[in-house]
């Protein structure tokens, strides 16, 4: 079918503006709406933390932290985070477990630590981040193996948040 045989209501005859089709402007109306509404991913600019002392929670358990007075390291990371769900109940006298000095790059931090001398050497990893200047959160992991295999080996994650307090 040529051009002049075509009917008036086709969407190849319809135009907007001088000639251009309605296809095309309602295309490139739904990109627009796309990009508004998050369907085009936009970088995240990184947030630079507030110094000072933060504390949270990891499910029942605690965190803390502090981050240096130039936000670039994250010092005294301590939680007495267990796993308790595939792991077993919780000790009753709960142990605390450092983390070494962390550097914080475009407001993300991550790190290990593992505990040598418990029999189980327990590995914790963590991995989080600023998401305001004064709050960060993340997720932590915890695994080892019983001596022996006496049980199946843990390993849990569980989320974390925690907050400027100073």
């Amino acid at each position: 079918m040529d051009d002049a045989n075509r009917s008036p209501n086709s969407p190849v005859q319809q135009t907007l503006f001088g000639g251009t089709p309605h296809i095309l402007a309602v295309a490139l109306l739904a990109v627009a709406i796309a990009a508004v509404g998050g369907g085009v991913a936009a970088a995240k600019s990184p947030v630079k933390p507030r110094p000072g002392a933060y504390s949270g929670d990891v499910g029942a358990f605690t965190l803390s932290f502090k981050v240096s007075p130039n936000g670039e390291k994250l010092t005294g990371l301590r939680t007495d985070f267990q796993g308790t769900v595939n792991c077993g109940p919780p000790d009753d006298e709960p142990l605390f477990f450092d983390f070494p000095t962390l550097v914080i790059a475009s407001g993300r931090f991550d790190g290990e630590t593992v505990m040598n001398n418990s029999g189980i050497n327990p590995r914790y990893t963590l991995k989080g981040e600023f998401n305001t200047p004064t709050h960060a959160g993340g997720t932590i992991n915890v695994f080892f193996t019983y001596p022996h295999n006496a049980l199946p080996p843990c390993n849990e994650t569980d989320e974390f948040s925690a907050m400027r307090r100073d």
